[in-house]
């Protein structure tokens, strides 16, 4: 899957500033296609009918606020290479990359972790030793923190009741009142 860099200052640009919203949408449109299919920045002449909502005078535009060049070979995204360089290294990278996703993973943790989601990576296999958490057990806390619940003894955060309490009971093997 292509990526496109886009600097995170790129909406604040004073070329892009001026566009309308839809100059904006198209605009982001073709850096797409030209990620999409390598263009490495050249926008091909097919790119008209292409892009939707994309006009002769609208590439007029991006040509006169700057965010096209225009040359003799035809129209190019300006700093294509600046932001989105060629990388000669990817297939090798990818390969090495598939050979490795389904080696044996490490999952040892240094012992001088302290910090509880770190920490609770090295109790999940004393979790899974002791068993399924029964479903019998009512939610412990009610104490929410932008919407998480906290866990009283180590603080970590869950996204429901019900994942703190298998939480407490995997973890810390506290039980809840049933």
């Amino acid at each position: 899957m292509p990526w496109l860099r886009v600097d995170d200052l790129f909406a604040d640009h004073p070329k892009v500033e001026i566009l309308t919203d839809r100059e904006f949408r198209v605009h982001v449109r073709v850096l797409c296609y030209c990620a999409r299919y390598k263009t490495r920045g050249r926008i091909p002449a097919a790119i008209w009918t292409t892009i939707r909502g994309l006009t002769r005078t609208m590439g007029d535009r991006f040509v006169e606020v700057g965010l096209w060049d225009k040359d003799d070979q035809g129209l190019s995204v300006h700093d294509w290479e600046k932001y989105n360089p060629h990388d000669p290294t990817k297939a090798e990278r990818q390969a090495r990359w598939r050979a490795n996703r389904n080696a044996d993973v490490d999952t040892h943790v240094d012992g001088d972790v302290d910090t509880p989601r770190d920490a609770d990576v090295d109790l999940r296999a004393r979790a899974r030793a002791r068993g399924p958490s029964p479903t019998h057990l009512k939610p412990v806390s009610n104490e929410t923190r932008n919407g998480r619940y906290l866990c009283p003894e180590c603080g970590i955060e869950r996204r429901t009741e019900r994942l703190l309490t298998e939480h407490l009971y995997n973890v810390h093997e506290i039980e809840a009142e049933a």
